[in-house]
């Protein structure tokens, strides 16, 4: 929001950034020339006429960097907070505090050794962050994120101006706090797809750079492998992927300790928000506020389940800052089934996790089952047969005799409850998901039928969220067609008394 300057702090009762905004700025005009410098070395012929237009844009981005420096300031001003900045056209910015939804502090191994770091807000709707400060004192940013929850707390009433807040800041209660032996477990339990891509990638570009020598490293080890498994082809087959999925779990274990390290968890004082740190080389620090939780979801994979343990994901009305699926957060990268219960709690008080007792579907999902398995498995078996030149007809008993336990273990899997305020769904053969959706938080209804459903009287009743992608919605499959309507008009009716109460 734009402003002007009158009823403003003075410039001198605003903050700056850190004089190590320089080093930073000029790290950044680095990575974005280090491609056209690469270039000018390789193809140029090496005259300084060729890197002159390279000297003119390293200018340009220092000279940019240094009034950027010169000219930002920074302050809580009564219940906003104001950025000023520009030399030449001056723009002061009002963010009012009651919008702010997140304080985000991030750093990197070298924020850390200067102990400054970047700040970033976020406000209510917005598509990007509303004020990026890069950089500032360590200290400073703590103190701004102090003041800006202190005045939110009192509805932005308190008085000063360009104070930062001094109080000092309660201590959040800590609900979770993962070590090395639960990361490392989280990492070696987790779906590992994307590892093995990252794998095959990284091979790849390994092969690109070192071709003649990884070809010697190949053909050396084919030698050794050969002579200990001999030709067969099958059994190479298997080493191969074997040796892939081992990979693979090992960078899904690196990725993991990378990325969670340090993971901690805490409710703010006032109750109203997660205050999450996370990160080896990269810190990540920020408050996710409750009233955005829109979905809690719980997954657990079969060694997961095997261990009694799961992940614990939120849908969220939308954060720019989270790296993670678009609307996505992730609450705990690994948590005890026996600590579910409390930790629910947490995010939704009026839920009792441990408690719920779920209703099945409709019996007709098996039969629906076992034609989709039938189906999927039968085109699968006929493009097998061709690729090796098979008879199709052994695979297409497989594909048979497999598709009835896969249909029991579907419906076995599938579940549902509406108990006290919450819509909880439950479904997945190998990855199995809770979602636990707030009636109140309901925005979207809508009952789907296929062929299939509709000549088995059978539907689906999808809920969706703000924020939600719509393959991350909420559903319960193959409901008796009554049981969906009935449904369907009692979360309706729910989401309408929660958005009147929401408005009040």
């Amino acid at each position: 929001m734009r402003a002007s300057l009158q009823g403003l702090p003075p410039v001198n009762e605003l903050h700056s950034l850190h004089p190590f905004t320089l080093i930073f700025d000029a790290l950044a005009a680095m990575r974005v020339l280090a491609v056209p410098t690469l270039l000018l070395f390789t193809f140029s012929s090496g005259s300084f006429r060729s890197f002159v237009p390279l000297v003119i844009a390293a200018g340009l981005q220092i000279i940019i960097g240094s009034m950027r420096f010169a000219s930002m300031r920074y302050g809580i001003h009564g219940s906003q907070l104001v950025i000023q900045e520009g030399i030449l056209s001056r723009r002061v910015r009002t963010i009012p505090i009651r919008t702010i939804q997140n304080i985000f502090l991030k750093r990197n191994l070298l924020h850390r050794i200067l102990g400054v770091c970047e700040l970033r807000v976020e406000t209510a709707g917005g598509g990007k962050a509303e004020a990026r400060l890069s950089v500032v004192a360590e200290e400073d940013a703590q103190s701004l994120r102090r003041g800006i929850l202190a005045r939110a707390e009192a509805g932005g009433a308190l008085a000063g101006s360009a104070d930062l807040g001094t109080a000092k800041e309660p201590e959040p209660t800590l609900l979770r706090r993962s070590g090395l032996g639960e990361l490392f477990l989280a990492g070696a339990t987790a779906n590992r797809a994307g590892a093995l891509v990252l794998v095959l990638l990284g091979l790849l570009e390994f092969a690109d750079e070192f071709g003649d020598k990884m070809k010697l490293w190949l053909e050396i080890a084919a030698d050794y492998v050969l002579g200990q498994l001999g030709d067969d082809p099958v059994v190479l087959a298997a080493f191969a992927l074997l040796l892939l999925i081992l990979l693979g779990w090992i960078v899904a274990i690196f990725l993991t300790l990378l990325r969670y390290y340090g993971f901690e968890l805490r409710r703010t004082p006032d109750g109203r928000g997660l205050h999450r740190r996370q990160g080896l080389f990269t810190q990540f620090e920020g408050v996710l506020p409750r009233e955005r939780i829109q979905v809690l979801r719980v997954e657990a994979n079969p060694p997961q389940r095997l261990l009694s343990c799961a992940i614990v994901r939120a849908e969220t009305a939308g954060s720019v800052q989270e790296k993670e699926s678009a609307g996505s957060t992730t609450l705990c990268p690994l948590l005890w089934q026996r600590e579910l219960g409390s930790f629910c709690r947490a995010i939704f008080e009026d839920l009792d996790f441990s408690a719920i007792e779920l209703q099945p579907v409709h019996r007709a999902a098996l039969r629906r089952g076992f034609v989709r398995f039938l189906l999927g498995l039968g085109l699968l078996a006929i493009l097998l047969s061709q690729i090796f030149e098979l008879q199709p007809w052994w695979l297409l008993g497989a594909a048979l005799l497999a598709s009835g336990p896969l249909a029991l273990l579907r419906y076995w899997a599938m579940g549902w409850a509406l108990e006290g305020g919450f819509l909880i769904s439950r479904g997945g053969i190998w990855n199995r998901k809770h979602w636990v959706v707030p009636v109140s938080r309901v925005q979207t209804l809508s009952i789907v039928q296929s062929p299939t459903q509709r000549v088995l009287r059978i539907a689906t009743l999808r809920v969706d969220t703000a924020g939600a992608l719509r393959f991350q919605s909420a559903r319960i499959l193959d409901l008796p067609l009554s049981t969906a309507r009935r449904l369907y008009e009692e979360l309706a009716r729910g989401a309408a008394l929660g958005a009147a109460h929401d408005g009040l």
